[in-house]
């Protein structure tokens, strides 16, 4: 099996991260990319979000 792919929910809570690194993790050994994903049921309550860089080991 070649994955290529490895996609992600987050939704950035503490445990979200967990995960956001545990998925960069096994995407890297797979030699995969890695797409994190979150959804917004409502733009404008996040129209002036703003999310830091995460650093990925």
């Amino acid at each position: 099996m070649n994955i290529k792919k490895v996609v992600t929910p987050i939704d950035f809570s503490d445990n979200s991260r967990l995960i956001a690194e545990s998925a960069g993790y096994f995407a890297g050994k797979l030699g995969a990319e890695l797409y994190l994903v979150f959804v917004v049921q409502n733009f404008e309550d996040y129209s002036g979000f703003f999310v830091p860089h995460m650093n990925m080991p």
